[in-house]
C-alpha cells in the first residue's frame, strides 16, 4: 500500500502551484523546501502505528517555480521492511517558460 494517494498539482499562476495529496490519518509529512523550486514532501507514519489506515485525508500546500522550473518529489517510509528506509514517489518537474 502506497502511503501518498491521490495526487494533484493545480496551476494559480505562471509561477506559482497548489499541490494537493491524500495521506492515511494515521501519518504525517513534513515538507522540505529549499527556496529554489525544489519540493520533498516526507510522509511517515505516526508512531505507534505500523501499518497505514485506510482512511485518507487531504493536504495542501502552495509551491513557487524558481528560475522559471519547479521539482516537487514524494517520498514516503518504507513500512513494509525497514522504517528507517524511504520509497520514491513520481517526481513531478514543471518547466513554467513553455
Amino acid at each position: 500500500m502506497e502511503l501518498v494517494d491521490k495526487i494533484n498539482i493545480d496551476r494559480i499562476s505562471i509561477e506559482e502551484y497548489k499541490v494537493t495529496f491524500d495521506i492515511p490519518d494515521n501519518c504525517d509529512f513534513y515538507l522540505q523546501d529549499d527556496s529554489k523550486g525544489n519540493y520533498d514532501v516526507i510522509v511517515t507514519l505516526t508512531p505507534p502505528a505500523t501499518i497505514p489506515s485506510s482512511s485518507y485525508v487531504t493536504h495542501v500546500f502552495d509551491t513557487k517555480a524558481y528560475g522559471d522550473n519547479i521539482s516537487i518529489s514524494f517520498d514516503q517510509q518504507e513500512y513494509q521492511t525497514n522504517l528507517a528506509s524511504r520509497k520514491i514517489k513520481p517526481v513531478f518537474r514543471i518547466a513554467t517558460d513553455c
